[in-house]
């Protein structure tokens, strides 16, 4: 049995799949949903951001083509996070309606939130994206411009600069300040996959001057890339979505997470091998506290 190179280099994603697959039920409890319809979600996601993908590179190719230029159909990542948007923002009502509907007839079914949805996908959306540049990188394709001390690329056939290595660091980066950012005081619900948004589109901005572009295309449409003027409109609608929900939306902490039995048990053994002290730690001579205790005991 062969493969070709294409399906070979679309392996690269297999771990984004499965982390998307895995992870949106793990966090399920967190917003108050049931961990089968974030697996379901998370399935449906991942097929919509292929779409989204490879529609979106055959939108710039139409355009390309519309311009008298050869047409070249890519890989666009922006178009996956397009579709989830869109896909989320019709599916999550009509899913209300339908749970309303069962309502009405007895059933005990509750409602489901838009705001939390967007929360759990978050974390596999930009996973898919990172692993979409692992792919990038691997095909050789959205490489940076001509760089002496760059890293070969097997397409331009000359050294060019990392710019898909700097793009992966620069999503797992997102991926962990947002999750940081959750358990903050200002954070409403629904934010998260907006401000992972904004952060992303903000610093792929600046990273569309250093990827390699034919002149027609660095100058599509003025003085911007088709992908930055992208980019300013997904800027503008996660801002003001952010702002919407930060002024009409309660603090609303997350809750803690529901274990697994799995989890339960690893930590049942963890504690027999590990067991606390039940002595109180001493500092100076005296019962150990932290320098916030002091402070207030003093203040």
């Amino acid at each position: 049995m062969t493969i070709s190179l294409e399906v070979f280099l679309h392996l690269y994603m297999l771990p984004a799949g499965i982390f998307c697959v895995l992870y949106p039920p793990y966090i399920a409890h967190q917003h108050h949903m049931t961990r089968l319809r974030a697996e379901i979600y998370s399935i449906y996601m991942i097929v919509l951001g292929f779409v989204g993908t490879y529609g979106a590179g055959s939108v710039m190719s139409f355009f390309r083509e519309r311009r008298g230029l050869e047409g070249n159909v890519r890989l666009a990542i922006f178009g996956a996070i397009y579709a989830v948007f869109i896909a989320t923002l019709i599916t999550v009502p009509v899913e209300n309606g339908v749970r309303a509907l069962l309502r009405r007839l007895g059933k005990n079914v509750p409602s489901v939130s838009l705001l939390d949805t967007w929360d759990v996908l978050e974390p596999g959306a930009f996973m898919f994206i990172l692993f979409t540049k692992v792919r990038c990188l691997a095909a050789g394709c959205c490489y940076g411009i001509p760089c002496s001390w760059g890293i070969y690329n097997w397409v331009a056939k000359e050294k060019t600069f990392p710019v898909q290595i700097l793009e992966i660091l620069m999503t797992a980066t997102i991926l962990l300040v947002v999750y940081h950012l959750k358990r903050k005081p200002f954070f409403r619900r629904g934010m998260a996959l907006f401000l992972a948004a904004i952060a992303y589109c903000c610093g792929r901005f600046f990273l569309e001057y250093l990827k390699y572009y034919v002149p027609e295309d660095r100058t599509y449409l003025g003085r911007f890339t088709f992908w930055q003027v992208a980019l300013i409109i997904v800027i503008i609608i996660c801002a003001g979505i952010l702002l919407f929900l930060y002024k009409t939306r309660p603090a609303d902490p997350l809750p803690e997470r529901v274990p697994y039995k799995w989890e339960a048990r690893i930590r049942k053994r963890l504690r027999k091998i590990f067991p606390k002290k039940a002595a109180p730690k001493k500092h100076h001579g005296g019962e150990w506290q932290s320098t916030k205790k002091k402070y207030k005991k003093k203040k």
